[in-house]
This record gives structure tokens, sequence and C-alpha cells, in this order.
């Protein structure tokens, strides 16, 4: 095994249902998400349509399920645990995978700099799960593998890249919206999806942030409540991006609308 996660520290039941209330919302919104875009996918035959599908199925519903399983399911068999949470962990790096491809490939393709960029994230999430199968012993701390450390900048990485990206177009569209030159609500989409991906590239280090500050393990029940809320905050604003209500979307054009003016 290359972990040993042991018996939950839940402290409070309630806590640890109100945790997995944040991370279920988070995987039901993910799943909702990656099926549409999939769905979408197959009908254009268009790539980044599959890419954002892809990192919604993978990281919002095949990482985390895995890995709230093997931290909270004590009576299964510690081989079984260590087998969902390696599975979930390896599901997060074909999440980041997607995301950088679709930062590169909307955002940035003829760039020199971000082919660079590109094959770098590549590179260390292969050297990270390369790390999790054939480096990492059994029974060594999480936090105190190296391939644990360059997975999570490769995977913070994409997230933020594929973050600064949106909110960075969303600037540039932002300025269209009063001459008429850009969808209103077309430019809200992408800024969600900009704060989203941020949130998410936080909640790939708030594990290793609380473990070095704090002494936090990874189920202590304050830290999964901040994992809740931000996956929380990160599903309203997929659920807003994709699944507008008629109100919401009402209240976009009228700003739009009074911009105009």
């Amino acid at each position: 095994m290359f972990v040993q996660l042991g018996r939950s520290t839940w402290g409070n039941p309630a806590v640890k249902w109100i945790s997995l209330l944040g991370l279920g919302v988070f995987g039901v919104v993910s799943l909702a998400v990656a099926l549409r875009l999939l769905l979408l996918a197959g009908r254009t035959r268009e790539l980044p349509e599959f890419l954002i599908g892809l990192s919604f199925l993978s990281g919002g519903v095949l990482a985390r399920a895995p890995i709230a399983a093997a931290l909270s399911a004590e009576s299964l068999p510690e081989t079984l645990r260590v087998g969902l949470f390696m599975g979930g962990r390896f599901m997060l790096v074909v999440c980041g995978l997607s995301i950088g491809l679709m930062a590169w490939r909307v955002f940035q393709r003829e760039q020199a700099w971000a082919r660079v960029l590109l094959l770098v994230l590549v590179a260390l999430l292969a050297v990270h799960s390369a790390s999790d199968v054939f480096v990492t012993r059994p029974g060594t701390p999480l936090y105190e593998s190296m391939g644990f450390w360059i997975g999570t900048v490769g995977k913070t990485g994409a997230f933020a890249w594929g973050s600064w990206e949106a909110i960075r177009y969303y600037g540039t569209l932002r300025r269209r919206i009063s001459l008429g030159l850009a969808d209103p609500v077309v430019v809200n989409r992408i800024a969600l999806w900009g704060v989203a991906s941020g949130l998410i590239a936080f909640l790939f280090l708030v594990n290793p942030l609380a473990q070095l500050a704090t002494g936090l393990n990874q189920e202590s029940p304050a830290l999964s409540m901040m994992q809740s809320a931000i996956g929380l905050a990160v599903a309203v604003c997929i659920a807003l991006a994709f699944f507008p209500p008629r109100a919401y979307l009402q209240r976009i054009e009228s700003r739009a609308a009074h911009q105009e003016g």
C-alpha cells in the first residue's frame, strides 16, 4: 500500500454529513455539466467541450466520490480504501490534464510559451503518477512524498492557468458589452468559469497548506468543512454558468442594456 488511512478523526457526526453534503452537491452539479458537455461534444466533435466535460466527470465525480468513501467508510477493508483513495487521486490527474489542454487549446494555441507551459504541466503530472506507483513506500505520510508536492503544483497550476485565461478574457469582453459587441450572458459565463477554476486551484492547496500551517490532517473536520464550503461555491458558479435560472439571465441582460444606454 502507498498510504495508510487508518481510522477517521471525525468528532461530530453532524460535521461529517454537512461536509459530505457540500461535496455531494458539487458532485451532482459536476455530473450534470459533464453529461451535458460530453453529449454536446459527441454532436459537435469539438475538443473544448470534450475536455471541459471530461474535467468535470473525472474531478467532480470519479475523483471526489472514491476519495470521500476511502476517508469516511471505515468498515471497508484497508486495501480497498487505499485503492479507492489512489484511484481518486489518479482521476484528479486526468482532470488537471484536461484543464491544461483546454487552457492551451482555447486561449493560447498559437503561443510558444503556452506550449512549453502545457508540456511542463504534463511532465509534472506524469512524474506525480509515476511516483505514486513506483516510488512512494508503504506507510509514507502523504505530505512527505515528493510526488505529492509535484502533483499539487501540476494540478494547481493547470486550474490557475485556466482561471487566469478566463478572467483575462472576461476583462476584454466586458469592455465590449457597452458597445453591443459581446453577448453579456456569454461574458458572465466566462467570468463564472474563471472564478470556479480559481476556487478549484485553491482547493488543491487547502490540504497541504493546512498541514504545514496548523498540523491538520486530511481527515480533520475543520478541513473537511472548508473543502465543503469551497465545493458549494464552485457548484453555485458552475450551476449559474451552465444552468442559469431565467431571473438570473434577465438580470444580466438588464444590466447590459443599462450599460449600453
